[in-house]
């Protein structure tokens, strides 16, 4: 039966193309491994920019490759024990995030062809692929390995593309069902919440499936054997007696596993995912597989790297404050990136965002950072909270012009002067700072509030600033204000409510109306 198959996959290669243009194609197939080499040295090179990396990252590798959605079985880890195949782009950053340089060498030792089962002409390449380089940890690496890669051929267009590159070739549900059996189960737990599979089972207590059979957790009753002793006097008793407890248990079952894989399809493909506040969460490695998150929340958990998001190409929110994360390395090519939150993080460089030109939101409270000059560029930006840093003046901002908010209260800033020309500025936070001048806002037409507490602006900068500019309102000196309207007689206070219908007690802002009245 297979002789017959493999006779008749040679009767259609035959019939669809000449003998001659299938070496043509086998010497064209070793030209793409030569040019796929030359690309994996590019970004494994420390000599080649970030940038340049990233056009190969996210444009020219489609001139080598299938789609975005080919897969590359990862040989970076030579520790791996578990098979995990890769989307092409991700195997390609891996590259260049795993190792400070590193050079691959591919010996051809064979090329075959034969059809699919869509009767598409292929081509299959071995090859011993030597890697040889230094890893992000300084540790020397040479090691050799057989790979296969799968090349199609578009007849139509005359075109080879890489399809597949593997040792052990998985398929992708063999590539879903070792991802599952090795996840923590907070995991499971957390994006297996409240599916139910053949009736019954929570996804969660699936601990491990084959393409029989399933290993779920039941409750159960454990019988615990209690020896009491009694003293009574000088005598002494002894009662043997039981309890009970429920515990968790493995049960085995058998079973057609495509519910499984379809419902860890839908898993894989979710595009938010929110562990905020659960403090069982120390690292995102299983996040390394839904390359199709858009929004991720691990704010207040115990994570204190982001490298696991590093492939996450379709990410544009992040909010990780409240986590011992130290660098945005991992994610210098994630530029679809709009809002950022990492306040009360461990932050001390936005260096790695300086190429996302479509980010929106960036708040980076209490952190570290010392300068925004790596985000000087990033002229989408309309929301910077930046309150409880280092920052010493606001020379990077000049050129944002569609800043709508900015807050850097409790910073060493003294002078406004950059920002002058950020005509879309609608409210500005200062407090605790040595601000004193307020002139250069004066020019600002959609300006409706500034708030600058503790500062050195006065009653006389204040009133003539707001005298000029009718539309908006400076809050400060607001602590001396609510002292003010505490120790006023109650008649007075419901008065001045009145006029401006005032909360009780007032906000401070409404203070400051009160007293423009």
């Amino acid at each position: 039966m297979l002789f017959t198959i493999l006779l008749r996959s040679q009767d259609i290669i035959s019939d669809s193309l000449p003998q001659n243009e299938v070496e043509i194609y086998e010497n064209r197939a070793k030209q793409l491994v030569n040019f796929l080499e030359y690309t994996f040295n590019s970004i494994g090179s420390d000599e080649v920019s970030p940038k340049e990396k990233d056009i190969i990252f996210n444009q020219s590798f489609l001139k080598i490759f299938k789609n975005d959605k080919v897969q590359v079985e990862d040989d970076l880890d030579e520790n791996r024990i578990i098979l995990t195949n890769k989307d092409v782009q991700a195997y390609l950053k891996d590259i260049d995030f795993f190792f400070k340089n590193v050079k691959f060498k591919f010996t051809i030792e064979d090329i075959s062809h034969n059809v699919n089962e869509e009767n598409q002409l292929f081509f299959k390449v071995k090859l011993n692929r030597n890697l040889i380089g230094v890893t992000i940890d300084n540790d020397s690496v040479d090691n050799n390995k057989i790979r296969y890669i799968e090349i199609n051929l578009d007849e139509e267009n005359q075109d080879l593309k890489i399809a597949s590159i593997y040792t052990t070739k998985l398929n992708e549900k063999e590539d879903l069902r070792n991802w599952w059996n090795n996840l923590p189960f907070v995991w499971k737990e957390i994006l297996g919440a409240d599916e139910i599979l053949y009736d019954s089972i929570l996804i969660f207590d699936i601990i491990s499936f084959t393409d029989s059979t399933l290993v779920k957790e039941k409750d159960t009753f454990l019988i615990i054997k209690i020896d009491t002793l009694l003293v009574f006097d000088s005598d002494t008793l002894f009662i043997n007696d039981a309890d009970t407890m429920s515990v968790r248990m493995p049960d085995t079952l058998k079973i057609d596993p495509e519910e499984i894989y379809n419902e860890l399809k839908s898993i894989i493909n979710i595009t938010e995912i929110d562990v905020s506040d659960n403090i069982n969460i120390r690292n995102l490695k299983p996040l390394s597989k839904l390359t199709n998150l858009q929004t991720v929340n691990c704010s207040n958990t115990l994570i204190d790297e982001l490298l696991p998001l590093r492939n996450l190409t379709k990410l544009e929110i992040l909010e990780c404050s409240g986590t011992a994360v130290e660098s945005f390395i991992p994610l210098r090519y994630s530029t679809n990136l709009k809002d950022i939150f990492c306040d009360n993080t461990r932050i001390k460089d936005l260096s790695p965002l300086s190429g996302f030109t479509k980010l929106e939101r960036l708040y980076c409270d209490n952190t570290p950072i010392d300068s925004l000059e790596p985000i000087a560029n990033l002229i989408h930006l309309k929301d910077l909270r930046c309150q409880k840093t280092f920052i010493s003046n606001l020379n990077a901002l000049e050129k944002l012009v569609n800043l709508e908010i900015l807050n850097f209260s409790h910073t060493q800033v003294e002078s406004l002067q950059p920002l002058r020309n950020l005509s879309k500025l609608h409210i500005i936070f200062f407090d605790n700072t040595p601000v004193g001048v307020l002139d250069p806002l004066l020019n600002l037409p959609d300006l409706k509030k500034i708030y600058c507490d503790n500062t050195l602006i006065d009653t006389d900068i204040a009133n003539s600033f707001m005298k000029a500019n009718a539309q908006c309102l400076v809050i400060y000196e607001s602590e001396e204000l609510e002292n003010w309207w505490a120790t006023m007689h109650y008649a007075w206070q419901k008065k001045f409510s009145g006029y401006i219908s005032a909360s009780i007690p007032p906000t401070k802002e409404q203070l400051h109306e009160i007293i423009k009245l």
